[in-house]
């Protein structure tokens, strides 16, 4: 019976390979939204235990045709916030927060052109503006701590959204959900750990989260 001898380096590559250990630090998170009535306008999930990324750092709010081009931008304590105006009007973008007293006014910005401010309130606070010269336009703007969120963009009138979050780093687990008008929702979600919680709106019970991460 002839031997067959394989070459050094191919042994050598065939060892390394097997020696490669297995990343499993990222996990994966499912979730499902189920609302009694009508879902909220826009939602946000994230990490209260995470990092921030540079893109962080600066992020921008554009209007087009009398209404924001995003329901939400999401940026760190520090940031800077642009404030673009891609319409043919001008536009006037403010916020005046009573539940923290958080209050800025961009000023009147034409169009093409753009102001700014400075991200200043506080984290793991979410606050709502709209223009003086067009009530109807609403977003949001949010500071939170970490890189690691998923928008949550609800379709109108459908009362169940499904969502996934891919690569979470393992040791990050405290979680917090914000929903305009409801309870915020703070619990940790380990690997391997499944749940349902509820989603308080007002004094009662109007709809569940089931998330699961593996």
């Amino acid at each position: 019976m002839k031997t067959v001898r394989l070459p050094l380096m191919l042994l050598l590559t065939g060892v390394l390979v097997c020696c490669v250990p297995w990343d499993s630090s990222a996990d994966k998170i499912e979730g499902k939204f189920v609302f009694e009535k009508k879902s909220p306008f826009i939602g946000l999930l994230y990490f209260s235990d995470d990092k921030p990324s540079e893109a962080m750092r600066s992020l921008e709010v554009d209007q087009i045709d009398k209404a924001f081009t995003k329901k939400i931008v999401v940026g760190t304590s520090g940031a800077k916030v642009i404030f673009k105006n891609s319409d043919t009007i001008d536009h006037n973008i403010y916020t005046n927060d009573t539940k923290t007293g958080i209050l800025f006014d961009a000023g009147l910005v034409p169009p093409g052109k753009d102001s700014a401010v400075d991200m200043n309130w506080p984290q793991d606070h979410v606050i709502r503006i709209g223009c003086k010269i067009h009530p109807n336009m609403r977003s949001y703007i949010a500071n939170i701590p970490g890189a690691h969120h998923v928008i949550l963009e609800f379709a109108e009138g459908n009362t169940e959204y499904s969502f996934v979050m891919d690569n979470v780093p393992g040791d990050i687990q405290k979680m917090r959900l914000w929903l305009p008008q409801y309870s915020p929702l703070e619990f940790s979600l380990a690997a391997g750990e499944a749940k349902e919680l509820s989603l308080e709106k007002g004094e009662g019970k109007s709809g569940v989260l089931k998330i699961e991460r593996h």
